[in-house]
C-alpha cells in the first residue's frame, strides 16, 4: 500500500494540495484592510460544504506524508502549528510552512511534485491555483530548488500563470510577489523576467496594489541584475514610470519614485542622462506636497541623479533647496 502511495505521491498531494481552496472566493484586499493587504487577497468559503472539504484535505495531507514514512514532515507541520493554519481562509501561511517542511528533507518526492504541479497549473481553476503560487513562491527561496535543477521551471511557470488569460487579479499579483524571491543575479532568466515586469506597467487597468508589487519586484530586479541585462531596458522603464510620480495613490508615487532613484545609478549614458535631467522638474513640483514620503523619496532620487551623472554645482543647488525645506 505505502510503495504504491508513494509512486502516486506527486499526484494525490497535488490534488489535495489545489482542493485546500476549491470552494473558496478570492478578491483584492481595499485600502484600508492592511493585514489582507499583506497577504495579498481576501477569502471566504462558498458554501459549508466547500469548509469541510478544506478540512478533509489537511488531514488527508497529514495521513499522507505519515503513510510514505515522511512523518518528519508531519511532525514539523504539528511543531509549527502548519495542518491547523491550513484550515479555514488563513491557509496560505499553511502552505508556506507546508512548503518550507518540504524543502527540509528535499528528495526525489520534490522533484516529481514540482514537475506535477508544473503541468497542472494552467488545467485547472484559478482558485485551485492560488496555493500552487504560493508554494511556488516559498520554494524560490530554498537552496535545494537549484540542487534539484527546478528554479527555471517553477519561474517560468509563475510567468506564463501570470500572462495567463484566465489568470484573476489575485493569482496574477501573488505570482509577481512570489518572484521577488528570485535571486535576479542569474543571467540566463533576468531577462525574460525584466521583459515581463516591463510589460506590465503598461496596462492602466492594473490596480494599485499589483503595480506596487511590479514596481517592487522591479527593484530587486535591478539592483541584483547584472548590469548588462538591465541596461537595454533603461528607457522603456523610466518611460513606464513616469506618469506613476504623481499617481493617486501616494504608495504607487512613492514605489516609482524609490523605482527612479535605482535606475538614477545607471546615469553614465548620455541618452539615458539626458532622460534623467528630463525628471528634475517634475521632482521638484513633487516636492510641494504634504506626503512626507514622497518627500523623502523626490530627495534620494534627485540627489542619485545629480550623484550619478557628476553636475556638482546643480548637486549643490538641489542640496540648498531641500534643506530651505528641511528636507536635507
Amino acid at each position: 500500500m505505502a510503495d504504491v502511495v508513494r509512486t502516486l505521491f506527486p499526484n494525490i498531494f497535488s490534488g489535495l494540495l489545489v482542493s485546500l481552496t476549491s470552494g473558496m472566493s478570492f478578491s483584492l484586499p481595499s485600502d484600508t484592510d492592511i493585514q489582507s493587504q499583506q497577504r495579498g487577497f481576501t477569502a471566504g468559503f462558498d458554501a459549508d460544504t466547500s469548509r469541510s472539504l478544506n478540512e478533509r484535505c489537511v488531514r488527508s495531507l497529514k495521513a499522507l506524508f505519515e503513510l510514505i514514512g515522511q512523518s518528519d514532515i508531519s511532525d514539523q507541520m504539528v511543531m509549527v502549528g502548519g495542518w491547523q493554519q491550513l484550515l479555514e481562509v488563513g491557509f496560505d501561511q499553511g502552505v508556506v510552512l507546508l512548503a518550507q517542511a518540504m524543502t527540509a528533507s528535499a528528495g526525489d518526492d520534490l522533484f516529481k511534485t514540482v514537475h506535477y504541479l508544473v503541468s497542472q497549473i494552467l488545467r485547472i481553476q484559478d482558485c485551485q491555483a492560488v496555493p500552487i503560487i504560493i508554494f511556488f513562491g516559498e520554494l524560490l527561496k530554498a537552496p535545494c530548488l537549484s540542487e534539484l535543477g527546478l528554479t527555471d521551471m517553477v519561474i517560468n511557470s509563475l510567468m506564463r500563470y501570470l500572462c495567463w488569460y484566465d489568470s484573476s487579479p489575485v493569482s496574477q499579483l501573488l505570482s509577481i510577489r512570489a518572484l521577488i524571491n528570485i535571486d535576479f543575479g542569474a543571467r540566463q532568466r533576468c531577462w525574460s523576467v525584466t521583459d515581463v515586469l516591463v510589460s506590465l506597467l503598461g496596462n492602466p487597468e492594473n490596480s494599485d496594489v499589483f503595480t506596487r508589487a511590479v514596481l517592487s519586484c522591479l527593484q530587486k530586479n535591478i539592483l541584483e541584475a547584472p548590469a548588462e541585462m538591465i541596461r537595454p531596458f533603461l528607457n522603456t522603464i523610466l518611460s513606464r514610470i513616469q506618469p506613476l510620480f504623481g499617481a493617486g495613490s501616494e504608495q504607487v508615487s512613492v514605489e516609482a519614485l524609490q523605482t527612479l532613484e535605482k535606475l538614477a545609478t545607471f546615469g553614465e549614458s548620455s541618452d539615458f542622462q539626458r532622460q534623467l535631467h528630463a525628471n528634475i522638474v517634475p521632482l521638484l513640483l513633487h516636492l510641494d506636497t504634504k506626503s512626507e514620503k514622497t518627500i523623502q523619496c523626490c530627495c534620494a532620487a534627485l540627489q542619485m541623479i545629480f550623484s550619478s551623472t557628476g553636475s556638482t554645482k546643480a548637486c549643490s543647488l538641489v542640496e540648498r533647496y531641500l534643506e530651505a525645506l528641511g528636507w536635507s
